[in-house]
């Protein structure tokens, strides 16, 4: 049991988004995924500059509906990338006491490790499904149906305001641009989808180390108890050794797993800092948005029974 192999949906969306975020000690990245994850960068490059170039040139209703959340995720995913980054040092660090922690093999580490880990891995491979079908949808869907309803096109026919080319442009323009749009996109949520379970998987795994250390506690006060119960011996006995020698052991691992959780702490703070800053913004903006609305469907409804009465 180390760090790599506990969670699956890790190692995967690691090396799919093309983030190759450090894993393991030893290990290295083969050729063929340091090749595929230049190609995504390239990608998600070209789709960053096209965007910003679609919020220029597009209409300002349009960039500020349609163009503002994906400029906030891509500031929010590239940042938090950057952030860990420039931090491989640390997180190699990180992953060697914990490789070190996970050398007690014993069955209450596998089990503590396992239920950190398993609740959360069906409900993130359920968002990250349908939210890649939902981005799919979104970029494509509209954009394809008005192919067949005319042949020459401007900036505000994309769901997402971006600039591929000098509008107007043709039909074969717009597939193409609607392609490399989608792909983009969807490897911009898998960036920073992938660089949400990293991090979860970092604060999951630490918190496994404080419940293992928790239930051995538990696990040796209560048999302490029951032993002085039944002997009531007041001489220092081999009980009495291997109890001191296991509080040892329990004493020199809590140290590496604060040791751990300061390292975490420089890692993630500021990372975690603009998530929160970011969902209370989200969260406000949903909020403006469902007043909107509301207030909207209150006004013609109000206008409607105006005219019914009149």
């Amino acid at each position: 049991m180390d760090f790599k192999n506990v969670n699956f949906l890790n190692n995967r969306m690691n090396m799919i988004s093309g983030n190759l975020l450090p894993i393991a000690i030893n290990s290295r990245f083969s050729v063929f995924w340091h090749t595929y994850s230049i190609v995504v960068w390239i990608i998600q490059l070209s789709h960053t500059i096209a965007l910003i170039f679609g919020i220029i040139l597009a209409p300002t209703e349009n960039s500020l509906k349609d163009g503002i959340l994906s400029v906030v995720v891509t500031v929010e995913a590239f940042f938090m990338l950057t952030r860990l980054y420039s931090r491989k040092k640390l997180i190699k660090e990180m992953i060697q006491k914990m490789n070190d922690t996970l050398q007690i093999t014993d069955e209450i580490m596998k089990d503590v490790v396992r239920s950190a880990i398993k609740p959360i891995i069906m409900p993130f491979v359920i968002y990250g499904v349908t939210s890649v079908i939902s981005v799919t949808i979104y970029h494509a869907m509209q954009p394809i149906v008005l192919v067949f309803e005319k042949f020459t096109f401007f900036y505000v026919d994309y769901n997402l305001p971006t600039a591929f080319n000098i509008e107007s442009f043709s039909n074969r323009i717009l597939i193409l641009s609607i392609i490399l749009k989608t792909i983009g996109s969807v490897y911009l949520f898998l960036k920073k989808f992938s660089v949400d379970v990293y991090m979860m998987h970092l604060v999951l795994m630490l918190t496994a180390q404080y419940r293992y250390i928790a239930i051995k506690l538990t696990m040796l006060f209560r048999d302490l108890h029951n032993y002085n119960d039944k002997s009531r011996k007041k001489y220092y006995t081999i009980d009495d050794q291997w109890t001191e020698r296991e509080l040892r052991k329990l004493c020199l691992l809590q140290n590496t797993v604060l040791n751990m959780s300061f390292i975490l702490k420089k890692l993630l703070s500021v990372n975690f800092s603009l998530l929160y800053i970011n969902n209370v913004f989200r969260f406000c903006f949903i909020g403006i948005l469902l007043s909107a609305v509301s207030n909207n469907i209150i006004l013609k409804e109000t206008i409607i029974f105006a005219t019914i009465v009149i």
